[in-house]
């Protein structure tokens, strides 16, 4: 059997070349994992970092996440990425009212209240004991993971199963394995 006039356009082999690299990157990237939905108990959260007002896609705003980064990556503070925002993000160019920091393995020692004096960092310590939170979580790059309202809708569906009131925030922990992690505290845990 003879091959068909469209084999041999490059129109084609790019389609399927598509239809192959496509599927393979988005499971690459964890794209096929499950969203979970659980809640744990977690030691409480010492944040430090900067304060953010102001539109979601900000040369500021990214600049702090950099900074942030930087300084993990430096080796100056121990732990991930936090951002916790007190306003979810409206729309592709909504306006932010967030906290952009650093979640520390530790709480606050001598040492990082230097460096946190060094680089004019604000502290902040969400809560100094043990705290059960609602963690949404994909075993994924956080490329992968829902946008924001889909993430708000299953926290708010899993608070409403279990009957507890959470806090108006949610804290958003990217770790170094380009992982995504978002937590709502559950009042009076």
């Amino acid at each position: 059997m003879k091959p068909g006039p469209w084999s041999k356009s490059p129109i084609f082999w790019l389609i399927l070349a598509f239809i192959i690299i496509i599927p393979l990157v988005y499971y690459a990237l964890g794209g096929f994992e499950p969203l979970r939905v659980e809640v744990v108990e977690v030691e409480g959260y010492s944040i430090i970092g900067r304060e953010f007002q102001g539109t979601y896609h900000s040369d500021t705003l990214k600049q702090y996440f950099n900074e942030m980064k930087s300084y993990l990556q430096e080796g100056k503070f121990q732990g991930c990425i936090a951002v916790i925002y007190y306003q979810e993000p409206q729309g592709a160019r909504g306006y932010v009212d967030s906290f952009v920091g650093m979640k520390l393995d530790n709480s606050f020692s001598e040492e990082a209240g230097e460096n946190i004096s060094q680089q004019e960092l604000a502290g902040l310590i969400v809560s100094s004991r043990p705290v059960r939170v609602i963690r949404v979580s994909k075993d994924s790059h956080s490329s992968m993971m829902p946008n924001p309202e889909k993430i708000q809708e299953r926290i708010h569906a899993e608070a409403a199963r279990l009957n507890v009131a959470i806090r108006p925030f949610n804290i958003e922990l990217y770790y170094p394995d380009n992982r995504l992690v978002v937590e709502a505290i559950i009042e009076d845990s």
